[in-house]
């Protein structure tokens, strides 16, 4: 039964908002202007732009077609987002 109750744990984290402020440092990395990304995830500049600030968080389905957009998945978009919480604004 533990094994049915992390299942459902990690499931709810996953959809849980998303806090995406690494997706700045990818989309200048790339050289991508924010109303491009924005553009091509569906969403709106200010949106793109609360995200990168970490004045909102994305919904799971918002967070998954700008992994798209980016070319990366998902996981990976987190992983990055999560580096660059934890140190403060840097990719280190």
């Amino acid at each position: 039964m533990d094994g049915i109750k992390e299942n459902i744990d990690e499931g709810c984290r996953a959809l849980a908002p998303h806090d995406l402020r690494g997706i700045k440092v990818i989309r200048v990395e790339r050289g991508i202007k924010q109303c491009d990304l924005a553009l091509d995830a569906g969403i709106t500049q200010a949106a793109l732009s609360n995200l990168e600030t970490g004045q909102s968080r994305a919904h799971h389905g918002t967070a998954c077609k700008l992994a798209e957009a980016l070319g990366i998945s998902l996981p990976a978009l987190l992983s990055y987002s999560e580096r660059i919480k934890t140190n403060g604004g840097e990719n280190k």
